[in-house]
């Protein structure tokens, strides 16, 4: 997913995963969501990347899991 905020010159590219991701996972998907941003010429943007996935661990700034979908009911 990506969403773009036009006025404010930002931009954030989310992976979604129906899986557990680990830090070696989050790891690699924040690299490929990193090359894929390149290739958008969005050279002027700051960018931010997250991940939503079945569940992640250990959980970052920007990795949400299906806990913290449940919390907004």
């Amino acid at each position: 997913m990506v969403a773009l905020n036009e006025r404010e010159k930002k931009v954030i590219f989310v992976e979604v995963k129906w899986r557990t991701l680990r830090k070696k996972d989050v790891k690699e998907i924040l690299r490929s969501l990193e090359k894929v941003a390149e290739l958008t010429g969005l050279i002027d943007y700051e960018k931010y990347f997250g991940i939503i996935a079945k569940s992640v661990s250990p959980k970052g700034e920007l990795t949400w899991d299906l806990r913290d979908f449940s919390l907004l009911r």
